[in-house]
């Protein structure tokens, strides 16, 4: 017999293996399809819920007004700067020491305004976003526009559905149908109302 029979042979030796395990072959495939469908839920989800987060944690802050929390010091610091009317660089380290990779923000000096509180509110999500990575370009603000209508009227369930995640993926050329030339704010603002609707 020569090596290439004997191999032969072993192959023959393993087919009732394969028919054996086809089934579980076919339910690890279902599974994988599963898992990938619960990690971009899982996506979608933690993108909104740490985009909400900022939306309701920062202007919280600023009406408090108190120094109980490094947010609340920043929150201080941001509107004694903008008060004083100066450029401060705002460092990660000196809030969130901890923080993997420390990074800095420079607030522009800016004109004296009665009611700084829009003002501080935005200055401070700013200089968050950047310190944790939030992405910055339209199409993750459209992203999460989006899930929040999808989730305004619907369970959350409806985030399993194939459709949801080629949404959130591509929303421009999925929901909006726009081109790159044509992603102005007024007409992505157009867009989701008429999606809304």
């Amino acid at each position: 017999m020569t090596k290439k029979t004997s191999t032969a042979r072993t192959l023959i030796y393993e087919i009732p293996n394969f028919w054996s395990n086809l089934n579980g072959l076919f339910q690890s495939s279902n599974l994988n399809a599963i898992e990938a469908s619960m990690t971009r839920v899982f996506c979608m989800q933690g993108a909104r819920h740490f985009h909400n987060w900022l939306l309701h944690v920062v202007p919280a802050t600023v009406e408090h007004k108190s120094c109980m929390t490094w947010i609340d010091k920043l929150a201080l610091d941001v509107g004694a700067a903008i008060e004083r009317g100066q450029a401060v660089t705002f460092r990660s380290i000196d809030y969130l020491p901890q923080l993997d990779i420390p990074r800095e923000y420079m607030v522009q000096a800016t004109t004296f305004r009665f009611d700084q509180c829009d003002l501080i509110i935005a200055t401070v999500s700013s200089i968050l976003r950047h310190w944790l990575y939030f992405p910055t370009d339209d199409s993750s603000l459209v992203q999460l526009s989006l899930i929040d209508i999808v989730l305004s009227k619907s369970p959350s369930s409806v985030l399993f559905l194939e459709a949801r995640w080629e949404m959130y993926k591509t929303p421009f050329s999925t929901v909006f149908k726009l081109g790159w030339h044509s992603r102005s704010k007024k007409k992505i603002d157009e867009s989701l109302t008429a999606f809304q609707k």
